[in-house]
């Protein structure tokens, strides 16, 4: 594709549209590709770049990925038919890489800066559409890394340096999965790949491929923490109007005063467990 002879594919989205990049093993550029109807476009002269890899699409077509001219200029970005938004570098740091992103156009992704010693350390931001913001590390890590995030603004992805630990992060927290686990699986050491809007996450653990799901969540717990609360509110309606939303709570057509009146009827309910 496009002069290359080795093409890879990193996500599709909803209408069928699939985005990744062709390159040629011999040398040369990293050509960004848009794959629809049987048709391919090549992204490179909209996103001005020697290299761009997209790395995500979501169901507006919006793409995100990394653009630059070398491994140390990399920039995250969001394309949106002609219109591009560079991202600047992490704080501190000298590069950006968009990861994922989901249909409220906000996006998760990585960068990397120097420490002190010369050790590089990646560190993970989440893109809310205005600013970049840090996500923190475990105690004891230096470097975290993002695999995925969903339409709750819940990500996943994992911690390393002294220790390794998956986590997700909730409202600002972190948690690690082991945490939320049984013991018989927590030492399995959960390898999360991806969230939906349900809250569930597929995970690796050494080979053996498994699904975490919310234990018992009450009617009207949209953003899946077993609690039904002022963020169900917002989420619901944020989506007021729109079909086939993760906020439609009677499963009828759309996200309307029927849903509203199901998540009053269960306000303050708590099904968590410590």
């Amino acid at each position: 594709i496009l002069g290359g002879n080795n093409t890879v594919l990193n996500a599709v989205n909803n209408q069928g549209q699939v985005v990744g990049y062709s390159y040629n093993s011999g040398g040369g550029q990293q050509l960004a590709i848009l794959w629809e109807n049987g048709e391919v476009t090549n992204l490179t002269p909209v996103l001005d770049a020697v290299d761009s890899r997209p790395a995500d699409i979501n169901d507006q077509g919006q793409i995100t990925g990394w653009m630059g001219d070398s491994i140390l200029v990399q920039r995250a970005f969001i394309l949106a038919g002609d219109e591009v938004v560079r991202l600047p570098p992490i704080a501190g740091g000298t590069t950006s890489r968009g990861i994922a992103i989901n249909n409220q156009g906000h996006i998760v992704g990585e960068g990397g800066f120097e420490m002190p010693d010369g050790q590089i350390v990646s560190r993970s931001f989440f893109w809310n559409g205005h600013s970049m913001i840090d996500l923190g590390t475990r105690q004891g890590n230096i470097h975290t890394d993002v695999i995925d995030l969903n339409d709750l603004g819940q990500i996943v992805g994992g911690t390393s340096g002294t220790y390794l630990d998956y986590c997700i992060w909730l409202q600002g927290r972190m948690i690690s999965l082991n945490d939320l686990l049984p013991p018989e699986l927590a030492a399995q050491v959960p390898a999360p790949r991806a969230i939906n809007n349900q809250g569930e996450i597929a995970v690796d653990s050494g080979g053996l491929p498994f699904i975490l799901r919310p234990v018992d969540p009450p009617v009207g717990d949209i953003d899946k923490n077993c609690v039904v609360d002022v963020t169900d509110l917002l989420l619901l309606l944020r989506e007021w109007g729109t079909k086939g939303s993760y906020a439609n709570i009677a499963g009828d057509s759309d996200v309307n005063v029927t849903d509203l009146l199901e998540l009053l009827s269960h306000w303050g309910e708590n099904h968590s467990v410590d």
